[in-house]
């Protein structure tokens, strides 16, 4: 099962700006500057000429400009609060030019630019901003906000991994580590912290999503079923949702429930190929290849449908269908059908392995072996790692 994440970026990047704290702390941190300031000044007029001129050679570069620099900060901060991010991002770039040095403007500079889609010159300013203060938990969770972006996946889940030391359930932080570790292919690293999403209460539709799909992946259809079934009720449910949903009950032996979440998404999707797809597959597992042909065939004449799918699956319908007849005409037109669908299949993908496969049994069925080998052959050529093919190439070889 291809599992796909369609919109966590978006919602990264979507991320909180609380500065109204932070805002305060440099208030109060350029009170104390200007202090400073003023002392270093008033110790050059007191003392010596000579211990004068020395300290103004040793004095700051910007503490001449103490007062420009301040107002650069605040009016930075001011345009970072109303969300006017690159008048903010000039004013807070000057300040530093001028050599402010505090984690603050580097922080907020770092949310100015992340704002603007400059996620590489965020990070810089986040990696600046944190060797200032290595232990603000804030500044993690947006150097993993900018790992995810960039696709360093890695530097993600270390920077997560190192905010959860402070807040252990913190939802942003659990998501980036679940999400970033899935991309990494650690799939129990990002069930663990789906499911503590999950089990804090804390997981949103995407979270939930994604965790049934791998519950399912797994093999557990019992929890992706419960999974499944909160996103509908909460209205969160795509139609994949529905279909996942239909196909996990399927395989728990849960018919009538798969039938009725069926139901359910039609009343939402009543234009939707794969809910008559799936239908097919219902009938199919459940013996009834007259219904799955009638459904597949339904499904053909929806727009948008994937024709090689849907064509596939309507031609092993003719072929069950086929087993069972026992009219040679019937059997003969039902085998014809059966080849017209896979070679409709095929004419729009040509390396469908199982289309391969379904002329092969088509070919079998008519008493050619030759031909049943060579589709067969082709069949294992596009996907080896399908043992059946291999078995019934042995076979056919051994009727020779």
């Amino acid at each position: 099962m291809e599992i796909r994440i369609t919109n966590c970026k978006a919602r990264i990047e979507a991320g909180p700006f609380p500065c109204g704290f932070r805002l305060l702390m440099f208030a109060l941190a350029l009170f104390f500057a200007g202090c400073r300031t003023n002392a270093t000044a008033n110790e050059g007029t007191e003392g010596s000429s000579n211990s004068g001129a020395g300290a103004a050679n040793e004095a700051l570069p910007w503490e001449g400009n103490a007062a420009e620099v301040s107002n650069a900060v605040a009016r930075g901060l001011e345009l970072l609060e109303g969300g006017q991010f690159r008048g903010a991002r000039t004013q807070l770039e000057e300040a530093l030019a001028k050599g402010e040095d505090s984690a603050i403007v580097f922080e907020a500079l770092g949310r100015c630019r992340f704002a603007l889609k400059d996620v590489a010159g965020a990070e810089q300013a986040f990696q600046q901003a944190y060797a200032r203060t290595p232990w603000d938990a804030d500044l993690r969770l947006w150097l993993a906000r900018c790992c995810f972006l960039s696709e360093d996946y890695a530097g993600a889940v270390r920077h997560s991994r190192e905010a959860l030391r402070s807040e252990p359930l913190a939802r942003e932080y659990l998501k980036i580590a679940a999400f970033s570790q899935f991309r990494l292919k650690n799939v129990p690293g990002a069930l663990a912290n789906l499911e503590m999403l999950r089990f804090s209460g804390t997981a949103d539709n995407e979270d939930l999503s994604l965790l049934a799909d791998i519950y399912l992946q797994q093999g557990n259809t019992i929890d992706a079923a419960e999974v499944y079934e909160k996103l509908v009720e909460t209205g969160g449910a795509t139609l994949e949702n529905y279909l996942r949903l239909a196909n996990a009950l399927v395989v728990a032996g849960e018919i009538d429930d798969a039938e009725k979440t069926l139901r359910r998404a039609e009343d939402e999707y009543s234009e939707s190929w794969e809910i008559l797809e799936q239908r097919g597959i219902i009938a199919s597992r459940n013996g009834d290849p007259e219904s799955a042909k009638a459904c597949y065939t339904e499904a053909l004449a929806k727009p948008g449908v994937d024709s090689a799918r849907v064509s596939t699956q309507l031609g092993y319908a003719c072929l069950d269908l086929s087993e069972n007849e026992r009219g040679d005409a019937s059997k003969v037109s039902l085998l014809k059908d059966a080849a017209e669908a896979f070679q409709r299949a095929l004419s729009s993908a040509e390396f469908r392995a199982d289309a391969h496969a379904g002329l092969a049994q088509v070919a079998f069925a008519r008493g050619d072996v030759d031909l049943a080998m060579s589709y067969y052959l082709r069949a294992r050529d596009i996907d080896p790692s399908r043992p059946e093919f291999s078995s019934w190439i042995d076979y056919l070889r051994g009727l020779e």
